[in-house]
């Protein structure tokens, strides 16, 4: 017997490898209501060195969306939502998928506004406090309010300070916190000077008849301070609508005379405020009397 051995190439074979997944990632890893939600993901890697395509994709508890993008912002998104992110590569033959999930969580509630009114209180005027807030997931707020007087708490006020309770020089501050029922906000501190009050003189007069051989005479009334201060009264006389004096008056009576020749005919008129140091009440003016 005569074996016959015959040589013969084998087949050469392609072993093709499914591709090598990337990354993902959801920034922030935590998110929440209020947020916008970026992917960030790094492409797969072909074994065999050769080109992928790849497809992003959202999904949201489940359901593919259609966004294109690598953000997805707050206005999609609710508290409790499964927020998915799915990245496919393909090379021709093989796909690979790799993927993240974040669940939403509660946005934090916010204090839009901490403001006093009126903006620069006098020890005449009542603090009021005007505060708003805001929830994205639209809870109930709950807001807390901490007074300071010159830096030591006082526990018995709410949204009001009486003007009784205030006094020139006082600086103070609430500590306003907010809370949805899950979690707290930011706190925001605001404080507010009390200013001086200006004085206050309610009217003058002319005591007298003018008569050109006689002593005409001013009285002035209503003379007050809310902040307790030492006060001058000025009285400034006019003639004929032109100044001829000013007398400083420094207590009761608050009386003034006219030094000045008076002429048959002529308009005579006292204007009169008052001065506490910080500054001077409004101007009030009598009635204009004629000489004869």
């Amino acid at each position: 017997m005569i074996l016959v051995l015959l040589a013969c190439a084998l087949p050469e074979l392609d072993f093709n490898e499914p591709p090598i997944a990337g990354t993902v990632e959801i920034a922030p890893n935590r998110p929440r209501s209020d947020d916008t939600i970026v992917r960030l993901w790094t492409p797969g890697v072909d074994p065999e060195g050769g080109v992928l395509e790849h497809e992003l994709a959202w999904f949201q508890n489940g359901v593919a969306l259609d966004v294109e993008g690598d953000s997805l912002g707050a206005s999609r998104l609710t508290r409790g939502d499964v927020i998915g992110v799915y990245v496919t590569a393909f090379d021709g033959e093989y796909q690979t998928v790799w993927s993240i999930t974040a669940e939403v969580e509660n946005a934090l509630p916010r204090i839009n506004q901490v403001e006093f009114k009126p903006e620069r209180p006098t020890s005449e005027d009542e603090l009021v406090l005007l505060v708003k807030g805001y929830d994205p997931d639209g809870d109930e707020l709950d807001f807390r309010y901490t007074w300071f007087l010159d830096d030591a708490e006082v526990q018995d006020i709410d949204l009001f300070v009486p003007a009784e309770r205030t006094t020139r020089g006082d600086i103070w501050s609430v500590l306003v916190e907010v809370d949805d029922g899950d979690e707290e906000g930011a706190a925001v501190l605001e404080h507010v000077v009390v200013h001086n009050a200006l004085p206050v003189v309610e009217w003058v007069r002319i005591n007298s008849e003018v008569e050109v051989d006689k002593t005409t005479g001013a009285y002035v009334s209503g003379v007050f301070d809310n902040d307790d201060d030492p006060v001058t009264a000025w009285v400034q006389w006019r003639v004929n609508n032109v100044v001829v004096e000013e007398d400083p008056l420094w207590g009761e009576p608050w009386t003034a005379v006219l030094d000045w020749p008076l002429q048959r005919y002529d308009e005579v008129q006292a204007r009169a405020w008052v001065d506490d140091g910080y500054g001077t009440s409004e101007i009030v003016e009598s009635d204009v009397e004629t000489a004869y």
